[in-house]
C-alpha cells in the first residue's frame, strides 16, 4: 500500500536526522489519506527544522480535532520551549500529563523544561519518573547525570552518563559530559583517555579539550595534550 510505503519511509528517515526528506514523505502519506500520526511527525519535523510557526499550526489544528490526545499537546509545549515562552510550554506538559500520565515522554520534556529554569531537583524528579516508566532511554540518562552534575553529585552523574554512552556510543555528548566530570573529579588519566576517545571521533571536540585542559594540575601543558590526543 502507497501510503503505508510513505510513512515507513518517514519514519527511516525521520529516524535518521533526516528532516526534510521525512517530512516530504509524510506530506505524501497524509496526501493519500489524512493519519493523525502521520500529521504529528510532520508537526515534530517542522519543529526539528526550527519552522516553529508551521509547527504550531499543525499541533494546534491536532489539538483542536484531537483534543483527548496528549502527543500534539506536549508537541506544542516543545514549540514553546523553544520560543522560550516557558509558562506556555509548562502548561501543556501538565495538560499532557493530565491525560496520559504514563507517557515517558511528557516527563522527559518536563525535564528540559525545569533544566532550562535551573531547578535541577525538579529536573531529576521528572527524568527519572520517565526512566521508570522505560530505562532504555540514553538521552533521559544523559540529561539526569547532566542535573545530578550541576548538584555536585559527580559519582551519580558519572554512574547515569556511563550507562547513557553504553546505550548509544556514537554520542559525542556523554563522551564529552563523561571526560568533564572526570576533570571535576581530579581523574586526570581517566579525563584524557575519554578525550582521545572523543577526539577520535570528532575532532572539532579538540578546542574544548583545550580551553579546559589548562586548569587542571596534571594537565597544564595545552600543547603537550593536544600532541597526545592527535597520536
Amino acid at each position: 500500500m502507497e501510503q503505508e510505503k510513505y510513512y515507513d519511509e518517514g519514519e527511516k528517515f525521520y529516524i535518521e536526522g533526516n528532516y526534510e526528506c521525512a517530512l516530504n514523505s509524510f506530506k505524501k502519506c497524509n496526501f493519500i489519506e489524512k493519519d493523525r500520526t502521520c500529521s504529528n511527525y510532520i508537526g515534530c519535523c517542522y519543529l526539528e527544522l526550527n519552522d516553529l510557526e508551521n509547527a504550531a499550526k499543525t499541533f494546534e489544528y491536532l489539538i483542536e480535532t484531537f483534543p483527548d490526545w496528549e502527543r500534539p499537546i506536549m508537541n506544542l509545549g516543545r514549540v514553546y520551549l523553544k520560543k522560550n515562552m516557558l509558562p506556555e510550554a509548562l502548561e501543556c506538559f501538565r495538560k499532557a500529563e493530565i491525560i496520559n500520565p504514563d507517557e515517558e515522554d511528557v516527563y522527559f520534556y518536563l525535564g528540559l523544561y525545569f533544566y532550562k529554569i535551573g531547578d535541577y531537583q525538579s529536573a531529576i524528579k521528572n527524568y527519572e519518573k520517565s526512566l521508570n516508566i522505560n530505562n532504555f532511554q540514553s538521552e533521559a540518562q544523559l540529561n539526569l547525570g547532566i542535573c545530578y552534575s550541576k548538584l555536585g553529585m559527580q559519582k551519580e552523574a558519572l554512574s547515569r552518563i556511563e550507562f547513557a554512552y553504553r546505550m548509544d556510543n556514537k554520542s559525542i555528548d556523554a563522551l564529552f559530559n563523561k571526560g568533564m566530570i572526570l576533570l571535576s573529579m581530579k581523574e586526570y588519566k581517566r579525563a584524557l583517555e575519554v578525550f582521545i576517545e572523543l577526539n577520535r571521533l570528532e575532532q572539532e571536540w579538540i578546542k574544548r579539550i583545550l580551553l579546559i585542559a589548562p586548569k587542571s594540575e596534571q594537565a597544564n601543558k595545552p600543547n603537550k595534550i593536544l600532541e597526545d590526543i592527535r597520536r
